[in-house]
């Protein structure tokens, strides 16, 4: 899921331009990006992080910031949530 703090309706409109295969939330007051250390107050916007949460709530990756221009930043979110994928099969067996 991505979030910012950008409008409900320009985050649809784009994700639905890009086509992509995840969900958006808008976060207009930042506090969800506070949460997450990811809150900047003086520009009012969330940072650009990844954040990898596995089915029970426990953060298994984290990378800050992510970079979007660079190709090793998606093979190493490819890595984290296959990781995160076999360790959550592995507690259901």
């Amino acid at each position: 899921m991505g979030i910012s703090t950008d409008p409900d309706t320009l985050l649809a409109a784009w994700s639905k331009e890009k086509g992509f295969p995840f969900l958006f939330a808008s976060d207009p007051d930042g506090k969800v990006g506070a949460l997450y250390a990811a809150y900047d107050s003086t520009r009012k916007v969330n940072q650009r992080i990844v954040v990898v949460i596995d089915p029970n709530g426990i953060i298994s990756y984290e990378m800050r910031p992510f970079r979007i221009l660079a190709a090793e930043p998606y093979a190493q979110l490819d890595s984290a949530v296959d990781r995160t994928t076999v360790r959550v099969g592995k507690d259901r067996q």
